[in-house]
């Protein structure tokens, strides 16, 4: 989770910038464990995933890049 999207995570989508007045939208409130920052990196088991900053669907909307390796060579 980025900043931005932070406070509609905890409250259930309340807080979102567009749709925090339609209950439609509304879902169960959940927990952060860890928010992210441009470049930071997330590691699953060998694979480094890297965090980045794409403004978008939300505020805290995040693209994430990885290295591809293909028979033994990265592009």
């Amino acid at each position: 989770m980025r900043e931005g999207d932070g406070s509609a995570m905890l409250d259930g989508g309340k807080s979102h910038f567009h749709y925090g007045k339609d209950e439609a939208c509304y879902y169960p409130p959940t927990t952060i464990d860890r928010v992210l920052r441009e470049g930071d990196v997330i590691r699953l088991g060998e694979i480094a995933v890297t965090a980045l900053n794409m403004g978008g669907h939300t505020r805290g909307n995040t693209t994430f890049v990885l290295d591809v390796v293909e028979d033994a060579k990265s592009p």
